[in-house]
């Protein structure tokens, strides 16, 4: 490529960034999930051996895992958020431009004519710009908000829940249960 890139070219950097971004929060949420299938798995050895050091460190291990893995999950779901604003404010974008360039060629064709109503439709299509924007800035703060009261979320689960799990698990797996389906309960609790 040469030196000065084209728009096109930019704009695909930038979109096969953002799905970048995206597979790369898929990818630590699916080893998140392993995490505490190995924190499941270490919680019921220590159980077994009688270890309550090793018990407590698997506790904190799954605690920890789960924790992150919900910051992850919403880190996603505002990522992905954040893309359809982007697209959106594009849309928006191209909409004024157009609308300055039907506001011109309005104002050749028919001289100062209806050029009271355009100059109205175009102050309406700037409120609507507006509006976006303020509502943009509004879910940023949101968001901000939400990584702040996040951030002491692991220790927000109760270790009772996690005794639980440890214990249905225990059980289910000795019945011969697939642990793909205790997997399944945990996220459900998790999305709880």
């Amino acid at each position: 490529m040469g030196l000065f890139k084209s728009k096109a070219e930019k704009d695909m950097e930038k979109r096969a960034l953002v799905r970048k971004t995206i597979r790369s929060i898929e990818k630590y949420i699916a080893q998140l999930q392993e995490q505490k299938t190995k924190s499941i798995a270490a919680a019921q050895e220590a159980r077994q051996q009688g270890s309550k050091q090793m018990y407590s460190l698997a506790l904190s291990a799954l605690k920890t895992a789960m924790a992150q893995e919900k910051k992850a999950r919403e880190m996603l779901l505002n990522f992905q958020l954040a893309s359809q604003m982007r697209d959106l404010s594009a849309m928006t974008a191209g909409f004024l431009e157009g609308m300055s360039v039907l506001s011109k060629e309005m104002k050749d064709i028919t001289g100062d004519m209806n050029f009271a109503k355009v100059q109205k439709q175009f102050a309406e299509a700037m409120a609507g710009v507006e509006e976006t924007t303020d509502n943009i800035d509004q879910m940023l703060e949101d968001t901000d908000a939400a990584f702040g009261s996040i951030a002491s979320a692991s220790g927000n689960i109760p270790d009772s829940e996690l005794e639980a799990l440890i214990g249905n698990f225990e059980t289910d797996s000795s019945l011969g249960i697939d642990i793909d389906k205790k997997l399944a309960d945990i996220d459900k609790i998790l999305k709880n």
